[in-house]
C-alpha cells in the first residue's frame, strides 16, 4: 500500500524522529524524551538520570534542553530515589503544554510520583506524593485524578491481608486539590 497523504507522511515522521531520540541514547540509566512543555509548539528534550544506574552518584537528575544543535540546557532539577518511569501530562486541553510526571522508588518501596511543569524556563513542582502502599495517576479526559495508597485506619501496617484505601486528588484546572 502506498501512503500518499503529505500529513500521514509527516505524522509517521514525527513519530520515528521521537522514538529515535529517545532510543539514541543507550548509554545505562540515561532515558531521553521529546515534549513541548511550554506550549510554543516546539519540542524540548527532557533527560532523565538514574544515578546509581550510571555509576554517577545517587538519586535522578532531570535536565530539560531546547531542541537545537548545540543542546542548550533550560533548567534541571535533582530528585532523592531510583528511576521507575516518567509521564508526559497534558493537564488543560486547551492548551499543548505538557508536564513532567516522574516516579521513583524512594525509602526502602515507597514509590514517589512529582508532577513538573516549564514555567518561564524554570521547572516548577505542581505536585508531590509518596506512599509504600502505591500511587496511581489516572487521567480521563480534562480532569486528571491522582490516587495515594493508604492503609486503612483499622488495620496494622504489617498484616498479611493489608487492603489499601485511596485518597483521591484532582487536578482543577490550575492546581490539584484532595476529593
Amino acid at each position: 500500500m502506498l501512503i500518499k497523504s503529505p500529513a500521514i507522511i509527516a505524522f509517521v515522521f514525527l513519530i520515528c524522529a521521537g522514538c529515535a531520540t529517545s532510543q539514541a541514547n543507550k548509554k545505562p540509566g540515561f532515558f531521553t524524551y521529546p515534549a513541548d512543555l511550554n506550549g510554543d509548539g516546539r519540542f524540548k528534550i527532557v533527560e532523565v538520570e538514574d544515578k546509581s544506574v550510571s555509576a554517577t552518584g545517587e538519586g535522578l537528575e532531570v535536565v530539560v534542553y531546547e531542541k537545537s544543535k548545540e543542546k542548550e540546557k533550560i533548567d534541571s532539577i535533582s530528585l532523592p530515589g531510583k528511576y521507575i518511569k516518567m509521564d508526559l501530562l497534558e493537564l488543560n486541553p486547551s492548551d499543548t503544554r505538557q508536564q513532567i510526571a516522574i516516579y521513583s522508588k524512594v525509602e526502602d518501596n515507597a514509590t514517589n510520583l512529582v508532577i513538573y511543569k516549564l514555567q518561564n524556563n524554570i521547572l516548577t513542582k505542581m505536585f508531590d506524593a509518596t506512599s509504600e502502599y502505591g500511587v496511581e495517576l489516572d487521567s480521563l479526559g480534562v480532569i486528571t485524578r491522582v490516587k495515594i495508597g493508604k492503609i486503612k485506619a483499622h488495620q496494622q501496617a504489617n498484616s498479611p491481608n493489608c487492603v489499601n484505601e485511596w485518597e483521591s486528588w484532582v487536578w482543577t484546572g490550575d492546581k490539584f486539590v484532595k476529593e
